[in-house]
């Protein structure tokens, strides 16, 4: 997301999570994906940007759903920042 400047579940090209797992070959059969951007005060607080990342998530119906689904068998993390001063979390 932050090579192709987006933030969101469907790629620029109109990929979609699936499609990315298809593609990686990986065998699933249900997935889900959180993302968000946040523009920190302090890039060095990595507990207040994480915290912010994890408060919108539970706040959110949708997303609070997928971090507690007990069906996911993996679960993962991405931070990365971009060059505006963002920080995007998948």
């Amino acid at each position: 997301m932050v090579d192709a400047d987006f933030t969101g579940h469907e790629t620029p090209g109109g990929r979609t999570l699936p499609d990315q797992y298809d593609r990686a070959g990986y065998d699933w059969r249900q997935c889900g994906e959180n993302v968000a951007k946040h523009y920190p005060n302090d890039l060095d607080d990595a507990t207040a940007i994480s915290q912010t990342f994890v408060d919108s998530w539970l706040d959110s119906p949708g997303h609070r759903e997928n971090v507690f689904d007990a069906d996911w068998r993996v679960k993962s993390i991405d931070v990365d920042y971009a060059a505006d001063g963002a920080v995007l979390a998948t």
